[in-house]
Protein backbone atom coordinates (compact mmCIF):
# COMPACT_ATOMS: atom_id res chain seq x y z
CA UNK A 1 0.00 0.00 0.00
CA UNK A 2 2.87 2.50 0.67
CA UNK A 3 3.88 2.72 -3.16
CA UNK A 4 0.47 3.35 -3.72
CA UNK A 5 0.34 6.28 -1.20
CA UNK A 6 3.42 7.56 -1.71
CA UNK A 7 4.24 7.35 -4.92
CA UNK A 8 6.81 10.28 -6.75
CA UNK A 9 3.82 11.82 -8.67
CA UNK A 10 1.83 12.35 -5.38
CA UNK A 11 1.08 15.41 -3.55
CA UNK A 12 0.66 16.33 -0.49
CA UNK A 13 -2.39 18.04 1.63
CA UNK A 14 -2.79 20.98 3.76
CA UNK A 15 -1.82 19.07 6.64
CA UNK A 16 1.80 20.29 5.62
CA UNK A 17 1.05 24.62 5.26
CA UNK A 18 3.47 26.06 7.79
CA UNK A 19 2.27 28.25 10.60
CA UNK A 20 5.43 30.34 10.64
CA UNK A 21 8.31 31.73 8.22
CA UNK A 22 8.26 30.46 4.46
CA UNK A 23 7.88 27.33 3.06
CA UNK A 24 10.22 24.66 2.94
CA UNK A 25 10.94 21.57 0.66
CA UNK A 26 9.17 19.42 3.06
CA UNK A 27 6.13 21.52 3.20
CA UNK A 28 6.00 22.07 -0.94
CA UNK A 29 2.45 20.35 -1.33
CA UNK A 30 2.53 19.82 -5.69
CA UNK A 31 4.96 17.32 -6.21
CA UNK A 32 6.70 19.12 -9.15
CA UNK A 33 7.25 22.04 -6.43
CA UNK A 34 8.93 19.53 -4.33
CA UNK A 35 11.15 18.46 -6.97
CA UNK A 36 12.79 21.70 -7.55
CA UNK A 37 12.79 23.01 -3.76
CA UNK A 38 14.98 19.39 -2.78
CA UNK A 39 17.16 19.64 -5.89
CA UNK A 40 18.17 23.43 -4.42
CA UNK A 41 19.18 21.99 -0.86
CA UNK A 42 20.69 19.07 -2.06
CA UNK A 43 24.56 20.36 -0.93
CA UNK A 44 24.27 19.95 2.35
CA UNK A 45 23.41 16.15 2.29
CA UNK A 46 25.72 15.42 -0.85
CA UNK A 47 28.32 12.50 -0.23
CA UNK A 48 31.02 14.52 -0.63
CA UNK A 49 30.11 17.18 2.66
CA UNK A 50 29.95 13.52 4.73
CA UNK A 51 33.17 13.17 5.83
CA UNK A 52 33.58 16.79 6.94
CA UNK A 53 30.06 16.23 8.47
CA UNK A 54 31.74 13.56 11.00
CA UNK A 55 34.31 14.89 11.70
CA UNK A 56 32.32 17.33 13.39
CA UNK A 57 30.24 14.94 15.07
CA UNK A 58 33.78 12.99 16.40
CA UNK A 59 34.85 16.02 17.80
CA UNK A 60 31.64 16.78 19.95
CA UNK A 61 31.47 13.06 21.11
CA UNK A 62 35.17 13.10 21.97
CA UNK A 63 34.61 16.28 24.45
CA UNK A 64 31.58 14.99 25.45
CA UNK A 65 32.21 12.03 26.80
CA UNK A 66 35.06 13.31 28.22
CA UNK A 67 33.73 15.55 30.18
CA UNK A 68 31.00 13.17 31.76
CA UNK A 69 34.00 10.70 32.48
CA UNK A 70 35.75 13.53 34.58
CA UNK A 71 32.52 14.69 36.17
CA UNK A 72 31.37 11.17 37.04
CA UNK A 73 35.12 10.50 38.52
CA UNK A 74 35.03 13.36 40.82
CA UNK A 75 31.61 13.12 41.86
CA UNK A 76 30.03 9.27 41.03
CA UNK A 77 27.31 11.04 39.96
CA UNK A 78 25.49 11.52 36.50
CA UNK A 79 22.91 14.24 36.77
CA UNK A 80 20.38 15.12 34.34
CA UNK A 81 21.86 11.83 31.35
CA UNK A 82 19.28 12.43 29.08
CA UNK A 83 19.17 15.95 29.21
CA UNK A 84 22.72 15.70 28.49
CA UNK A 85 21.98 13.84 25.93
CA UNK A 86 20.02 16.21 23.86
CA UNK A 87 21.77 19.27 24.54
CA UNK A 88 24.67 17.49 23.19
CA UNK A 89 22.69 16.56 20.07
CA UNK A 90 21.18 20.08 19.44
CA UNK A 91 24.21 21.47 19.89
CA UNK A 92 26.55 19.13 17.35
CA UNK A 93 23.40 19.96 14.85
CA UNK A 94 23.27 23.55 15.29
CA UNK A 95 27.30 23.41 14.51
CA UNK A 96 27.03 21.51 11.63
CA UNK A 97 23.93 23.86 10.47
CA UNK A 98 25.22 27.32 11.24
CA UNK A 99 29.41 26.82 11.80
CA UNK A 100 28.89 27.05 15.61
CA UNK A 101 26.78 25.66 18.69
CA UNK A 102 23.74 27.64 19.91
CA UNK A 103 25.36 26.72 23.41
CA UNK A 104 22.83 23.91 25.20
CA UNK A 105 25.41 22.59 27.00
CA UNK A 106 26.92 25.45 27.94
CA UNK A 107 23.85 26.65 29.44
CA UNK A 108 22.52 23.32 30.61
CA UNK A 109 19.34 24.57 28.81
CA UNK A 110 16.97 25.37 26.08
CA UNK A 111 18.61 27.83 24.39
CA UNK A 112 15.11 30.14 22.84
CA UNK A 113 13.13 27.51 23.63
CA UNK A 114 13.90 25.68 20.46
CA UNK A 115 13.52 22.22 21.45
CA UNK A 116 10.44 23.16 23.76
CA UNK A 117 9.01 24.74 20.39
CA UNK A 118 10.17 21.07 18.37
CA UNK A 119 7.84 19.44 21.08
CA UNK A 120 4.87 21.11 20.95
CA UNK A 121 4.98 21.66 17.31
CA UNK A 122 3.67 17.94 16.83
CA UNK A 123 0.45 18.54 18.55
CA UNK A 124 -0.36 21.99 17.04
CA UNK A 125 0.55 20.16 14.02
CA UNK A 126 -2.42 17.29 14.43
CA UNK A 127 -5.10 20.00 15.54
CA UNK A 128 -4.63 21.53 12.09
CA UNK A 129 -4.79 18.41 10.30
CA UNK A 130 -8.09 17.62 11.81
CA UNK A 131 -9.37 21.45 11.44
CA UNK A 132 -7.80 23.26 8.77
CA UNK A 133 -9.64 26.45 8.77
CA UNK A 134 -7.58 26.59 12.16
CA UNK A 135 -4.98 27.89 10.68
CA UNK A 136 -6.11 30.40 9.05
CA UNK A 137 -7.69 31.90 11.96
CA UNK A 138 -4.51 31.43 14.18
CA UNK A 139 -2.27 33.34 11.36
CA UNK A 140 -5.11 36.06 11.06
CA UNK A 141 -5.89 36.82 14.44
CA UNK A 142 -5.17 37.97 18.08
CA UNK A 143 -5.39 33.89 18.79
CA UNK A 144 -1.99 33.11 16.96
CA UNK A 145 -0.11 35.34 19.33
CA UNK A 146 -0.81 32.71 22.08
CA UNK A 147 -0.55 29.42 20.07
CA UNK A 148 1.83 29.53 17.15
CA UNK A 149 5.79 28.58 17.92
CA UNK A 150 7.46 31.49 18.58
CA UNK A 151 10.03 33.18 15.31
CA UNK A 152 13.04 33.93 18.11
CA UNK A 153 14.79 30.48 16.20
CA UNK A 154 14.04 31.77 12.87
CA UNK A 155 15.58 35.20 13.68
CA UNK A 156 18.46 33.80 14.39
CA UNK A 157 18.42 31.70 11.56
CA UNK A 158 18.11 34.72 9.79
CA UNK A 159 21.12 36.56 11.08
CA UNK A 160 23.31 33.23 10.86
CA UNK A 161 22.54 32.95 7.22
CA UNK A 162 24.30 36.49 6.18
CA UNK A 163 27.03 36.42 8.74
CA UNK A 164 30.39 35.71 7.51
CA UNK A 165 31.70 33.00 10.04
CA UNK A 166 33.63 29.90 9.92
CA UNK A 167 34.24 27.27 12.44
CA UNK A 168 37.78 28.40 13.42
CA UNK A 169 38.44 25.36 15.85
CA UNK A 170 38.44 22.80 12.73
CA UNK A 171 38.42 24.98 9.72
CA UNK A 172 36.01 23.56 7.97
CA UNK A 173 34.01 26.31 7.70
CA UNK A 174 30.57 24.33 7.29
CA UNK A 175 27.81 26.98 7.55
CA UNK A 176 24.80 25.18 5.40
CA UNK A 177 22.73 28.97 5.44
CA UNK A 178 25.57 29.68 3.65
CA UNK A 179 25.78 27.39 1.37
CA UNK A 180 22.13 27.47 0.55
CA UNK A 181 21.89 31.29 -0.23
CA UNK A 182 24.58 30.31 -2.99
CA UNK A 183 22.56 27.58 -4.33
CA UNK A 184 20.39 28.21 -7.34
CA UNK A 185 17.27 26.64 -9.16
CA UNK A 186 17.26 25.66 -12.45
CA UNK A 187 16.14 28.55 -13.62
CA UNK A 188 18.57 30.81 -11.89
CA UNK A 189 16.68 31.68 -8.94
CA UNK A 190 18.22 32.47 -5.72
CA UNK A 191 16.80 31.66 -2.36
CA UNK A 192 15.06 34.39 -0.08
CA UNK A 193 16.67 35.28 3.28
CA UNK A 194 13.36 33.81 4.69
CA UNK A 195 13.90 31.12 2.70
CA UNK A 196 17.19 29.55 4.13
CA UNK A 197 15.94 30.48 7.85
CA UNK A 198 12.87 28.17 7.42
CA UNK A 199 15.28 25.61 5.50
CA UNK A 200 18.01 25.90 8.11
CA UNK A 201 15.24 25.59 11.19
CA UNK A 202 14.29 22.20 9.10
CA UNK A 203 17.60 21.18 9.38
CA UNK A 204 18.28 21.88 13.10
CA UNK A 205 14.90 20.66 14.69
CA UNK A 206 14.07 18.05 12.12
CA UNK A 207 17.46 16.82 12.37
CA UNK A 208 18.01 16.54 15.94
CA UNK A 209 14.70 15.35 17.43
CA UNK A 210 15.06 12.39 15.33
CA UNK A 211 18.52 11.40 16.67
CA UNK A 212 17.80 12.20 20.23
CA UNK A 213 14.49 10.74 20.48
CA UNK A 214 15.81 7.05 18.26
CA UNK A 215 19.07 7.56 20.66
CA UNK A 216 17.67 7.63 23.87
CA UNK A 217 14.89 4.72 22.81
CA UNK A 218 17.43 2.30 21.49
CA UNK A 219 19.54 3.07 25.16
CA UNK A 220 16.17 2.29 26.75
CA UNK A 221 15.37 -0.67 24.79
CA UNK A 222 18.88 -1.73 25.66
CA UNK A 223 18.91 -1.20 29.35
CA UNK A 224 15.51 -2.94 29.70
CA UNK A 225 16.71 -5.86 28.28
CA UNK A 226 19.79 -7.41 29.98
CA UNK A 227 20.30 -10.19 27.80
CA UNK A 228 20.07 -7.63 24.99
CA UNK A 229 22.84 -5.83 26.82
CA UNK A 230 25.41 -8.71 27.95
CA UNK A 231 25.69 -9.48 24.00
CA UNK A 232 25.89 -6.04 22.87
CA UNK A 233 28.69 -5.49 26.04
CA UNK A 234 30.44 -8.70 24.65
CA UNK A 235 30.50 -7.50 20.79
CA UNK A 236 31.57 -4.11 21.55
CA UNK A 237 34.41 -5.97 24.11
CA UNK A 238 35.95 -8.50 21.32
CA UNK A 239 35.92 -5.67 18.56
CA UNK A 240 37.71 -3.77 20.87
CA UNK A 241 39.76 -5.76 21.48
CA UNK A 242 40.76 -6.88 18.35
CA UNK A 243 41.13 -3.59 17.54
CA UNK A 244 38.46 -2.81 14.60
CA UNK A 245 37.36 0.53 16.74
CA UNK A 246 39.07 3.69 16.19
CA UNK A 247 39.91 6.03 18.97
CA UNK A 248 38.52 8.17 20.97
CA UNK A 249 35.42 7.38 18.42
CA UNK A 250 34.96 4.97 16.18
CA UNK A 251 33.92 5.87 12.52
CA UNK A 252 30.59 5.30 10.97
CA UNK A 253 31.92 2.24 9.02
CA UNK A 254 33.01 0.49 12.24
CA UNK A 255 29.68 1.21 13.87
CA UNK A 256 28.60 -0.49 11.12
CA UNK A 257 30.11 -3.71 11.21
CA UNK A 258 28.96 -4.39 14.77
CA UNK A 259 26.29 -6.97 13.34
CA UNK A 260 24.26 -7.06 16.80
CA UNK A 261 24.28 -3.27 17.36
CA UNK A 262 23.19 -2.77 13.92
CA UNK A 263 20.53 -5.05 14.69
CA UNK A 264 19.60 -3.11 17.63
CA UNK A 265 19.12 -0.37 15.96
CA UNK A 266 17.71 -1.02 13.19
CA UNK A 267 14.84 -2.80 15.65
CA UNK A 268 14.35 0.31 17.51
CA UNK A 269 14.38 2.04 13.85
CA UNK A 270 11.30 -0.31 13.85
CA UNK A 271 9.70 1.09 16.62
CA UNK A 272 10.79 4.22 17.43
CA UNK A 273 9.29 6.05 14.99
CA UNK A 274 10.35 9.87 13.74
CA UNK A 275 6.73 10.46 14.03
CA UNK A 276 3.51 9.08 15.38
CA UNK A 277 1.02 11.26 13.44
CA UNK A 278 -0.72 10.71 9.78
CA UNK A 279 1.61 11.28 6.86
CA UNK A 280 -1.47 12.05 4.41
CA UNK A 281 -1.26 12.12 0.62
CA UNK A 282 -3.59 13.42 -1.93
CA UNK A 283 -5.46 10.14 -4.00
CA UNK A 284 -4.09 11.04 -7.94
CA UNK A 285 -6.49 12.30 -10.53
CA UNK A 286 -8.66 9.78 -11.50
CA UNK A 287 -8.85 8.38 -8.23
CA UNK A 288 -6.95 5.09 -7.30
CA UNK A 289 -7.94 1.17 -6.19
CA UNK A 290 -6.87 0.12 -2.64
CA UNK A 291 -7.72 -3.14 -1.29
CA UNK A 292 -10.38 -3.30 -3.80
CA UNK A 293 -12.03 -0.21 -2.68
CA UNK A 294 -12.32 2.78 -5.14
CA UNK A 295 -10.75 5.91 -3.39
CA UNK A 296 -11.49 9.58 -5.41
CA UNK A 297 -8.95 11.54 -6.11
CA UNK A 298 -8.02 14.65 -4.00
CA UNK A 299 -9.39 11.92 -0.82
CA UNK A 300 -6.54 12.42 2.49
CA UNK A 301 -4.50 9.10 2.05
CA UNK A 302 -2.05 8.13 4.89
CA UNK A 303 -0.29 5.66 6.99
CA UNK A 304 2.22 5.79 9.86
CA UNK A 305 5.48 3.97 10.74
CA UNK A 306 3.58 3.10 14.07
CA UNK A 307 1.21 0.66 12.62
CA UNK A 308 3.02 -0.59 9.22
CA UNK A 309 6.55 -1.64 10.94
CA UNK A 310 4.33 -3.76 13.18
CA UNK A 311 2.52 -5.76 10.15
CA UNK A 312 2.60 -9.85 12.19
CA UNK A 313 2.27 -10.63 8.62
CA UNK A 314 5.55 -9.06 7.52
CA UNK A 315 7.65 -9.21 11.00
CA UNK A 316 6.15 -12.26 12.40
CA UNK A 317 3.67 -12.81 15.27
CA UNK A 318 6.22 -11.33 17.53
CA UNK A 319 6.42 -8.24 16.25
CA UNK A 320 5.11 -6.05 19.10
CA UNK A 321 8.17 -7.09 20.81
CA UNK A 322 11.75 -5.47 20.95
CA UNK A 323 13.64 -8.65 19.42
CA UNK A 324 16.89 -7.89 17.47
CA UNK A 325 17.52 -11.29 16.95
CA UNK A 326 15.12 -11.25 13.85
CA UNK A 327 17.25 -9.19 11.60
CA UNK A 328 19.84 -11.83 12.24
CA UNK A 329 17.98 -14.64 11.81
CA UNK A 330 16.08 -13.27 8.20
CA UNK A 331 17.58 -14.51 5.13
CA UNK A 332 18.63 -12.00 2.76
CA UNK A 333 15.11 -11.73 0.55
CA UNK A 334 13.57 -10.67 3.52
CA UNK A 335 15.46 -8.24 4.75
CA UNK A 336 15.10 -6.82 1.13
CA UNK A 337 11.62 -6.46 1.86
CA UNK A 338 11.96 -5.08 5.40
CA UNK A 339 14.36 -2.63 3.47
CA UNK A 340 11.45 -2.03 0.77
CA UNK A 341 8.90 -0.81 3.21
CA UNK A 342 11.04 1.05 5.79
CA UNK A 343 9.12 4.23 6.80
CA UNK A 344 11.61 5.34 9.14
CA UNK A 345 12.17 8.36 7.60
CA UNK A 346 9.77 8.77 5.11
CA UNK A 347 9.18 6.82 1.78
CA UNK A 348 9.84 6.80 -1.58
CA UNK A 349 11.52 10.89 -3.31
CA UNK A 350 10.02 12.37 -0.62
CA UNK A 351 12.05 10.57 1.95
CA UNK A 352 14.09 12.74 4.27
CA UNK A 353 17.52 13.92 2.95
CA UNK A 354 19.19 13.99 5.69
CA UNK A 355 18.79 9.98 6.23
CA UNK A 356 22.32 9.39 5.99
CA UNK A 357 23.74 12.14 8.36
CA UNK A 358 21.11 10.78 11.22
CA UNK A 359 21.78 7.26 10.98
CA UNK A 360 25.72 8.56 10.88
CA UNK A 361 25.06 10.60 14.67
CA UNK A 362 22.81 7.68 15.89
CA UNK A 363 25.38 4.91 15.00
CA UNK A 364 28.14 6.73 16.82
CA UNK A 365 26.65 8.71 19.40
CA UNK A 366 25.18 5.23 20.80
CA UNK A 367 28.57 3.12 20.52
CA UNK A 368 30.48 5.60 21.98
CA UNK A 369 27.89 6.10 25.07
CA UNK A 370 27.86 2.17 25.19
CA UNK A 371 31.66 2.63 24.66
CA UNK A 372 32.17 4.90 28.05
CA UNK A 373 29.36 3.95 30.28
CA UNK A 374 27.60 1.09 31.85
CA UNK A 375 24.07 2.71 32.35
CA UNK A 376 20.99 1.95 34.55
CA UNK A 377 17.90 3.20 34.83
CA UNK A 378 17.06 5.71 37.54
CA UNK A 379 13.58 3.93 38.87
CA UNK A 380 14.88 0.27 38.69
CA UNK A 381 11.21 -0.29 39.80
CA UNK A 382 9.46 1.21 36.57
CA UNK A 383 7.83 -1.12 34.30
CA UNK A 384 9.46 -2.21 30.84
CA UNK A 385 9.52 0.56 28.55
CA UNK A 386 10.33 -0.15 25.17
CA UNK A 387 9.02 1.73 22.35
CA UNK A 388 7.16 -1.18 21.53
CA UNK A 389 5.55 -1.00 24.49
CA UNK A 390 4.17 2.41 25.35
CA UNK A 391 1.43 4.20 24.34
CA UNK A 392 0.97 6.24 21.03
CA UNK A 393 0.85 8.99 22.77
CA UNK A 394 3.04 8.41 25.50
CA UNK A 395 5.99 10.88 25.91
CA UNK A 396 7.04 10.05 28.64
CA UNK A 397 9.01 7.57 27.50
CA UNK A 398 11.46 9.37 26.06
CA UNK A 399 12.44 11.31 28.97
CA UNK A 400 13.26 7.68 30.42
CA UNK A 401 15.25 8.51 33.17
CA UNK A 402 18.69 7.08 32.51
CA UNK A 403 21.55 7.03 34.47
CA UNK A 404 25.57 6.11 34.67
CA UNK A 405 26.07 3.19 36.91
CA UNK A 406 29.98 3.14 36.27
CA UNK A 407 32.78 3.86 33.54
CA UNK A 408 33.09 1.11 31.66
CA UNK A 409 36.70 -0.83 32.12
CA UNK A 410 36.18 -0.43 35.23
Amino acid sequence: MLPVIYHRYADKTNYYLQAVGAPTAFTCLKHKDHTIARRRISGPFSAALLPRIEDKIDTWLHEWTDKLRDEFSETGESKNFNNQTIWLVYDMVSDITYGRPFGFLATSSDVNGIINCADSNELFQNAVNMIPSLLWLLKNTWLGHFVLPKRDHLQEAKRLAVLDEVDSSTGQGLNIPRMLLKAKAADGTSMTIDEVASESRILLTGGADPIVSTTIELLANIVGNPSCYEKLAAEINEAECNRQLSNPVATFEEAQSLPYLTACIRETFRGAETTITMIPRAAQKGGVQILGQFVPEGTHLSATPWITHRNRAMYGEDAEIFRPERWLEAGSEQLQQWKKYDFQFGYGSRACPGKTIAHMAIYKLSLQILRAFKLRRLNEDCARGDCFTRHVDDKSQRDLGLSIERLRGE
